[in-house]
């Protein structure tokens, strides 16, 4: 497997674009999941599928925030 810098190299080489801000697009990334995910587990009810969301939902948001707080984006 690839290392993250070696995988983000090599998507800006083939792509032509600009990596400098991917912290920005992963923390918004995992709160578009927590999101989508906490919708489903409100919508759930009593269903054991539904109820497994909501550690997921409290974990993804908790990444989010840690790596907004340590990135050095500052859009």
């Amino acid at each position: 497997m690839p290392s993250r810098s070696q995988m983000l190299e090599h998507y800006s080489a083939v792509s032509g674009r600009q990596v400098d801000d991917i912290d920005y697009y992963s923390v918004l990334a995992r709160w578009k999941l927590a999101v989508v995910l906490e919708q489903t587990y409100q919508r759930g009810g009593d269903a054991e599928r539904a109820a497994a969301f909501g550690p997921l939902v409290l974990s993804l948001m908790q990444e989010a925030a840690e790596l907004a707080e340590s990135s050095g984006y500052r859009g």
